[in-house]
């Protein structure tokens, strides 16, 4: 009796441990997984829908933003889209941090293949990785500066002590539009963070030759055009309006856009209080864009730097 007790367990064990890697098998992949020793957010569209209806419904914005119950939230945290905390720092760690981010784990290689990528592939994640690696790479090491009339820091626009932004809706607007803040150092520090957890893209030949048109396309705005209005120009990508804006403002940022007497920041950091807008009554677009037009062209110089493989293509500057 006991021998058949024995076997008769050992048969239900095997059986249940069948069925227990059988469930491995057919569960679909939900949660980020660790690659190389770093955990990578997952980017699938079941991953990502609690975080967008987080902050957008059909009408736009949800004001406030409605967090989804704690199952799906616990989910959303766990393929690594959604968060629970926002670390909180100093003004200098917060540029120390960055500093090092960028002279220590970065590369220009692998900020244009993810660039180039994104523009067939629409992983809006992996695109202003550009402007955040342009703007982390010439952020100076400083001390707090006061400014008249200002809160912030007038080199950088961080708060002197302890501070801190909501990781999701940074994470919202990094996967919806490619960022929204980017000159905001949180977002940066943020962006290239989440960078270096992103799946990566490969850069093929086409990619190339779409990021070479891109170029080409912008060199060859009419002189009054401007980063509002040539973004019509550049439907030839696989995308909407606000994320054709929000690619422009991208290159502005990282200097490729060049509007004349007020740069971007591929050579050197440009403080807050020097980030002025046209006198004009209404501006729609952020600093430096605002002030480009197609007579200001591309930079070629900046474009040779920031995304050497696609300036070795043909483009007309």
């Amino acid at each position: 009796m006991a021998i058949s007790v024995r076997r008769m367990w050992s048969r239900f064990t095997s059986i249940a441990g069948l069925g227990f890697l059988l469930a491995i098998r057919v569960r679909p992949k939900l949660n980020g997984v660790e690659i190389d020793g770093r955990f990578r957010y997952y980017v699938g569209p079941q991953a990502l829908q609690p975080l967008f209806s987080t902050f957008w419904s059909s009408g736009g914005w949800r004001r406030p933003p409605v967090m989804p119950g704690e199952p799906v939230f616990s989910s959303a945290v766990r393929d690594g889209v959604m968060f629970r905390e926002s670390p909180r720092r100093g003004h200098d760690e917060w540029v120390s941090e960055i500093r090092r981010m960028v002279q220590q784990r970065l590369t220009v290689a692998q900020i244009e293949v993810a660039f180039v990528a994104s523009l067939g592939s629409r992983r809006l994640d992996l695109r202003s990785a550009l402007s955040s690696f342009a703007v982390a790479r010439v952020l100076p090491r400083h001390a707090f500066l006061a400014a008249e009339g200002r809160s912030g820091c007038a080199v950088c626009g961080l708060l002197e002590g302890d501070s801190a932004t909501d990781l999701n809706v940074l994470s919202f607007e990094r996967f919806k539009w490619g960022g929204v803040r980017r000159t905001n150092l949180h977002y940066v520090h943020f962006d290239l963070d989440q960078f270096a957890r992103a799946p990566s893209l490969s850069m093929g030949e086409s990619d190339l030759e779409t990021a070479a048109h891109l170029i080409s396309v912008l060199s060859a705005a009419d002189a009054i055009e401007t980063s509002t209005s040539v973004e019509k120009r550049l439907s030839f990508l696989p995308s909407t309006q606000a994320e054709r804006l929000t690619l422009v403002d991208i290159l502005g940022v990282a200097g490729v856009l060049a509007p004349r007497d007020h740069p971007g920041f591929a050579r050197e950091f440009v403080s807050v209080v020097k980030r002025d807008q046209p006198p004009r009554h209404f501006v729609d677009r952020s600093y430096p864009v605002s002030w480009w037009k197609g007579s200001d062209g591309v930079d070629a110089e900046v474009v040779s730097e920031m995304l050497p493989n696609t300036a070795a293509r043909k483009f007309s500057l």
